[in-house]
Parts: C-alpha cells; sequence; structure tokens
C-alpha cells in the first residue's frame, strides 16, 4: 500500500514553479499524494489553513513545500526515517557577506529565546541528526504532531515596536518541542532553493569554497 502523504504548498499570489508541478507528477508512482494550496494571505495563516485540510483527509504525513524550493525526487523517503518531524536541507543568504548557510538552527542550553539559536553547520557522519529549528520550505510532519497541539500552529511574533521576533516556522518547532516531539533533519535530502540574486555577488561567492558536509 502507497504511503499517504498531503503536500501542502503556501502560495501567497497562487503562482507555483514549472519545476515543483514535475517533481509532483513523478510523486504519484510512489505515493498516495493529496495536494493542497493557499492563494493570498499571509504565510503563517496560510500554513494553518493548509494543516486543516490536511486532517481533513486520511494522509498519515503533511509535506510543506514553498514556492522557492524545489525537493529533490527522493524527498518523500523521510517517511522511512522513523521520526514525526524531519526536514530536508537548503540554504539561504546571510547578510551581505554573500555567504551561504543551511537553514537548520541549534539552541544554545533550553532558553527559547531567539538569541540563544546559532546555524547548525557542523560536520557528522550521520545522515538523520536532531536539531532545534528548521525552515519549512521541505518540511515533514506526522499527523500526530497536531494531536497534542492547539492552533495557531504557526505563527509570526513581533515584538513591542513592530519588529519580527519569531518566524513561523520557528514558533511551530518551538511549540512543537513544548509538546515534546523533536526536530530532525534528513542529511541526504538537499533541496533547491531559487532567488533573484545581483551576479556581481554570485561572482564574489563563485570565487569561495561554501559546502556543507
Amino acid at each position: 500500500m502507497k504511503t499517504k502523504v498531503f503536500v501542502a504548498i503556501p502560495t501567497g499570489n497562487g503562482n507555483v514553479r514549472i519545476e515543483i508541478l514535475f517533481w509532483l507528477l513523478n510523486l504519484y508512482e510512489e505515493y498516495s499524494v493529496d495536494l493542497g494550496y493557499t492563494t493570498g494571505g499571509q504565510v503563517g495563516h496560510n500554513r494553518c489553513k493548509l494543516v486543516d485540510q490536511f486532517l481533513k483527509t486520511n494522509c498519515e504525513w503533511l509535506f510543506f513545500v514553498d514556492t522557492d524550493t524545489l525537493p529533490p525526487f527522493d524527498a518523500l523517503e523521510m517517511t522511512k526515517n522513523g521520526k514525526d518531524i524531519c526536514s530536508g536541507i537548503y540554504f539561504q543568504w546571510q547578510g551581505g557577506e554573500c555567504v551561504l548557510n543551511p537553514l537548520v538552527y541549534k539552541r544554545d542550553g533550553n532558553d527559547f529565546d531567539t538569541n540563544s539559536y546559532r546555524i547548525f553547520n557542523d560536520t557528522s557522519d550521520e545522515d538523520i541528526v536532531e536539531v532545534d529549528a528548521v525552515g519549512a520550505g521541505c518540511l515533514l510532519i506526522h499527523r500526530k504532531v497536531f494531536e497534542p497541539m492547539k492552533k495557531p500552529y504557526f505563527l509570526f511574533e513581533y515584538t513591542n515596536e513592530g519588529l519580527l521576533k519569531t518566524g513561523e516556522d520557528f514558533y511551530f518547532c518551538q511549540k512543537a518541542q513544548k509538546a515534546g516531539f523533536k526536530i530532525w533533519i534528513d542529511r541526504k535530502i538537499i533541496a533547491n532553493h531559487i532567488k533573484m540574486v545581483d551576479l556581481k555577488q554570485i561572482n564574489e561567492w563563485k570565487k569561495r569554497d561554501i559546502y556543507w558536509k
């Protein structure tokens, strides 16, 4: 019997990259796939709407794919890892230095304050590694994770001055950990994170030896 997966794409304008559609078509050979997407609205709210859609199906797994993220064709192999929350790896720009880092974080100590997180860029002999926070662009979540959690599952938090304090992905990871779940990454699953960038910056970046292993 095919594993049942709800693929959730939180779009703001309804546009989805053609590469993601090709990726979706490939899934149907090995998995039973339901598809959910949103148009308009804020991304945290859209993710919550997609969770509601997912919970109305009989799918076992929810897999978030952002519109600027292209998972590898074997991304849903993460369903075989035995982990309730597992993310693939994708990279992001850091500041103006044209440095790429994985969107993966570890927390120093037990404090959930945003300042206690650091980029997890450590080497490891293990493919499946426990971390504390990940982005939600290539994120697999088992149905049972939402059973003890109350809404909202994803939420942007702001300071009194209106500055972003916690992103919706961090919020989910913190809430899941407080509910007793662990956050994992699968280092075999490397997704494309597609951005528009300045070619001068790319030229500077190519002079550096940037990798993650």
